[in-house]
C-alpha cells in the first residue's frame, strides 16, 4: 500500500510543513465518491450467472 507515501508527498508539496488541508480534502472527496457509489448498489438484484 502506497497511500502513506502519497499522503506524505502531498503534505510536503502543499507548502509549509504540517499543512494538511489539501490531503484531507482529497481524502474527503474520495470517501464521498465511495459513499455515492454505495447508494447505487441494489442489494435485492440477483447476480448474473
Amino acid at each position: 500500500m502506497r497511500s502513506p507515501i502519497v499522503l506524505a508527498w502531498l503534505v510536503e508539496r502543499s507548502g509549509a510543513a504540517g499543512k494538511w488541508l489539501l490531503p484531507l480534502q482529497i481524502i474527503g472527496v474520495l470517501y464521498l465518491l465511495a459513499a455515492l457509489c454505495w447508494l447505487v448498489i441494489n442489494p435485492r438484484r440477483k447476480l448474473s450467472g
